[in-house]
């Protein structure tokens, strides 16, 4: 028990670091994301006796399998890549939701394991998405966000990982963002300086049952990095 409260106490001030030094972090919180649900509000010190787990749906993936922290949940802001993402990519990684990402060594992240993940109420037609980009903000150089869905006769199954083919291949929403001429209708897109966020709305397609929905927060080819994340909706 020492120990485990030792580990939390280590990775907190490892967060707290991270925070004041990164040069762009973030992922989103609206609607929520896998990495948000399990991740940000739900941590793998939540399982200690005496606490309670925000989202249960989570546990599998708190701890690895000899009972240990899954630290790499703590990376939940770090979801990120150097590469062109998903549009019109032909060499595409094995990972969806993680996009091998260099986080995790080109492996699978946390995020992109096959379970029972924590869903959002959702409808078609127009959505806010919110973007928590305050773990090292970087509006002067975003350059766009893109959002894609799973295919209309998609099935959810909580034992199979996601695969590039479950997705359609167009993005529903892709929105640009030029920090020195921002768009000045705030319906669109517009960014929250003072909490670090990025605003915007797109349409989403009309579906039934459960969904996913696949994004990319891109930055300008000075530094070519991604950001990458899965929201799990329920229609």
């Amino acid at each position: 028990m020492f120990f485990a409260r030792l580990d939390v106490l280590l990775i907190a001030c490892f967060l707290m670091l991270f925070q004041n030094t990164a040069h762009s972090h973030g992922l989103i919180e609206k609607p929520m994301s896998r990495e948000y649900f399990c991740g940000k509000v739900t941590q793998p010190h939540h399982i200690e006796p005496g606490n309670k787990l925000p989202y249960t749906e989570c546990r599998p993936i708190l701890t690895k399998g000899d009972g240990s922290y899954n630290h790499d949940i703590y990376q939940f802001m770090s979801v990120l890549s150097h590469t062109r993402g998903y549009y019109q990519n032909d060499n595409l990684p094995k990972h969806v939701c993680g996009f091998d990402s260099e986080t995790f060594k080109g492996k699978a992240s946390p995020w992109d394991a096959a379970i029972n993940w924590p869903t959002n109420k959702i409808t078609a037609n127009t959505q806010e998405f919110v973007w928590d980009v305050s773990y090292g903000p970087h509006f002067s150089d975003t350059e766009h966000f893109r959002y894609w869905i799973t295919k209309a006769d998609y099935q959810f199954n909580k034992n199979q990982p996601l695969k590039w083919s479950d997705f359609e291949a167009e993005p529903f929403c892709e929105l640009a963002w030029d920090d020195k001429n921002p768009p000045q209708d705030k319906n669109t897109i517009w960014a929250d300086k003072k909490n670090n966020k990025f605003h915007m709305t797109c349409n989403v397609p009309a579906r039934a049952g459960r969904h996913v929905i696949y994004a990319e927060w891109g930055r300008d080819q000075s530094t070519n990095e991604r950001f990458h994340s899965c929201i799990d909706i329920a229609y």
